[in-house]
């Protein structure tokens, strides 16, 4: 988003990637709140003016707003971190350690529906996200995703972090209702 001055991706990437920028819940790691005072005072750091700070801290809870899942994803290893999980309907704790664990459960559990399972899980595939992260900024997925008892339409995307190299492969998720 731009506006007369364009955000730093780097300075919101530092925030994304600092936990210490989260307020978290006690009894896992996800982000019960946006700290909007942290975020603030870094976006100050980079020289950002109080009333171009008002304007992203609106425009990212309005982008937050629209985004179901937001998960920060070491491609290298597995692990990942949530940022914003949207309308949780599993138990937090239930969610496994390594992210194509939980895909794969996504889509054995019927979370996927079942025309787009071959495809959703071909696209989680690790060997499949690296190899297409290291030849392209982001990608996408259109899939139907289960919420109550019927599938919708939800854009799923993968797109690498300003510090993304190999070794140190991280993205991040995020998937949208369309």
């Amino acid at each position: 988003f731009r506006f007369y001055k364009p955000m730093p991706s780097e300075a919101f990437e530092r925030y994304l990637a600092n936990e210490s920028y989260l307020e978290r819940q006690s009894d896992f790691s996800m982000p019960s709140r946006l700290d909007d005072k942290a975020i603030q005072e870094m976006l100050i750091e980079q020289g950002v003016t109080k009333v171009e700070t008002e304007i992203y801290m609106d425009v990212l809870k309005g982008v937050l707003s629209i985004v179901e899942k937001v998960v920060r994803v070491n491609l290298t290893t597995g692990k990942f971190r949530v940022i914003k999980f949207g309308d949780l309907a599993q138990s937090t704790s239930s969610i496994p350690s390594i992210i194509y664990d939980w895909w794969v459960r996504n889509a054995r559990e019927g979370m996927v529906h079942p025309d787009d399972v071959e495809k959703y899980l071909e696209f989680g595939n690790p060997q499949y996200l690296r190899k297409a992260m290291r030849e392209n900024e982001s990608i996408a997925l259109n899939y139907r995703r289960k919420y109550d008892d019927k599938y919708e339409p939800v854009k799923f995307y993968v797109a690498r972090c300003a510090n993304y190299e190999e070794g140190n492969e991280h993205v991040m998720f995020s998937m949208i209702k369309i």
